[in-house]
């Protein structure tokens, strides 16, 4: 017979930076759909005011739990929400910028009532779906026949300037 005191498992909770890359599938606001490949950094945060060991054991029980309930779980549903406040293509445009900082303020949040910091958010590449792609495809020669015609009728003005003063000096020399 053996007998096991309860006390004598160990659970280990690593404080230093951990990385998860992550892909959350992604809706924009426009019923586009996007794979977004994220990676996130972050560390635990055992010694801060409500963050004890006792405390963070109790909550998730080990760090594997503290991954899948806490960092991949809110990493998913921030990013998620984030994105579906706004149409698909904006991803691939300045907004995203916007888009990831939003993100970063509210996992920071959400974060620290847990007893994780937040070290680092990076979307590392976003894939569109077809509907996605077409629409952006679409957006970028709509851009292109807009500048194109504005750079023709600018040479057109110039030439029709160029033919005026031509009769002027004309006019004048006579």
């Amino acid at each position: 017979l053996h007998f096991v005191a309860p006390w004598t498992d160990v659970v280990k909770f690593s404080t230093t930076v951990q990385t998860r890359d992550l892909t959350v599938a992604v809706n924009g606001s426009d019923g586009g759909t996007m794979e977004a490949s994220v990676t996130v950094r972050y560390q635990v945060m055992v010694g801060a005011e409500g963050c004890s060991v006792t405390e963070l054991f109790k909550r998730v029980r080990s760090e594997s739990k503290l991954e899948s309930l806490v960092v991949d779980r809110e990493t998913d549903d921030v990013t998620r929400l984030a994105f579906n406040r706004r149409p698909a293509f904006i991803g691939y445009t300045a907004e995203q910028e916007a888009t990831t900082a939003e993100v970063i303020t509210e996992l920071d949040t959400r974060f620290n009532g847990q007893c994780v910091n937040l070290d680092r958010y990076l979307v590392t590449n976003l894939v569109p779906s077809e509907r996605v792609q077409e629409s952006i495809n679409a957006a970028i020669a709509a851009e292109q026949r807009v500048n194109q015609a504005t750079q023709e009728a600018a040479a057109q003005r110039e030439a029709a300037q160029g033919s005026a003063d031509a009769a002027v000096i004309a006019a004048q020399g006579e």
